[in-house]
């Protein structure tokens, strides 16, 4: 794997640092580890793996996030 992007969503609390000005646009894809989670965190992501996706799901996950993330410049 070349390329692999961790975003942790608590660096979204401030987006000043960044060059958006909105962030509703955000939803969660994937959520792991889940079966260490906290009974009420609980997010919408789409994917929940209890610990990681295999290997050989990642192609198919990146993928249909690549799709999904793409949104219309303003």
């Amino acid at each position: 794997m070349d390329e692999f992007v961790n975003l942790r969503a608590t660096m979204l609390d401030d987006v000043s640092w960044t060059m958006l000005d909105d962030v509703s646009w955000f939803t969660f894809f994937i959520e792991t580890w889940t079966r260490e989670k906290l009974t009420w965190a609980i997010t919408s992501a789409v994917y929940s793996f209890e610990t990681l996706p295999t290997e050989e799901d990642y192609a198919s996950l990146i993928e249909e996030y690549a799709k999904q993330a793409s949104r219309p410049l303003r």
